[in-house]
């Protein structure tokens, strides 16, 4: 007790030998950049992937409608009952890792680019030719649950997820006998992590069982672990999810991302 405990990780992390998941080869190994979208809302139309397959290095390119006969919605986190005594319903939506029909947000990925390099899968996606036709967008969380406003999900009205009410005692009583009552709307500012090692992700399949290994930069392997598994359909046990050294995460890696 009271005894100056010396950090025992610093040693590697100073000097460069640590393994993240970037340094991990295996044979065979390809990469895979995203087609995204440059619209806050737009339909998709055609996906022209013409060029990009002719391109040197190129595997392989998939859509949306490509994957969605091997995959399930990327599973959403439930809402929050935090104080007890909550009422949850929640929204529901269905959301695959590539998007269908639809994009949501600058940056939604709609195609996927495998190639033999990361240069090579880059070029490649930058070669995919996108029909879009786009939609009225809406940035404010209040415009967003007016009437009249651009609705993103139809599994979702008013652009709301879930609701939660929590109601404990007698609040309605307390507040008719307080000599004062203040009312207030308050906005919180938007936040970010900013890991130095952003996000990343290795996949490998195993033949003999089935499943699969994935090394990923992540605060949660566990969780990742059962939602890689309820989108792929897989036993939980058929999905080893290994964390090496994380290059920081702010709660920004936790969850599953449609990467």
């Amino acid at each position: 007790m009271g005894a100056e405990v010396k950090r025992k990780e610093d040693p590697r992390l100073v000097t460069g030998i640590s393994s993240y998941v970037d340094d991990i080869t295996i044979p065979g190994l390809h990469y895979v950049a995203f087609v995204r979208s440059p619209h806050a809302h737009a339909k998709v139309g055609t996906i022209d992937t013409t060029a990009a397959a002719k391109r040197a290095g190129v595997f392989k390119i998939v859509t949306g409608q490509d994957i969605r006969a091997h995959c399930q919605p990327i599973p959403l986190g439930g809402p929050s009952a935090e104080g007890g005594g909550g009422a949850e319903t929640a929204g529901g939506r269905r959301h695959y890792p590539l998007s269908i029909g639809r994009v949501r947000h600058v940056g939604e990925p709609v195609a996927a680019v495998i190639a033999t390099s990361q240069s090579a899968a880059a070029d490649g996606a930058a070669d995919v030719v996108v029909d879009w036709e786009v939609l009225p967008a809406v940035a404010d969380q209040l415009a967003a649950m007016a009437a009249g406003a651009p609705q993103l999900f139809e599994d979702a009205p008013k652009n709301i997820e879930h609701e939660t009410n929590i109601k404990v005692g007698e609040p309605d009583a307390a507040f008719a006998k307080a000599s004062k009552v203040v009312k207030q709307r308050m906005v919180s500012q938007r936040l970010c992590g900013v890991p130095m090692e952003p996000r990343a992700a290795l996949a490998a399949p195993d033949p003999a069982s089935g499943g699969v290994t994935l090394w990923s930069t992540h605060q949660a392997p566990h969780m990742l672990r059962n939602d890689i598994a309820a989108c792929l359909g897989l036993e939980q046990n058929l999905v080893r999810v290994i964390a090496p050294e994380v290059g920081g995460g702010f709660g920004v890696k936790f969850g599953i991302y449609p990467e």
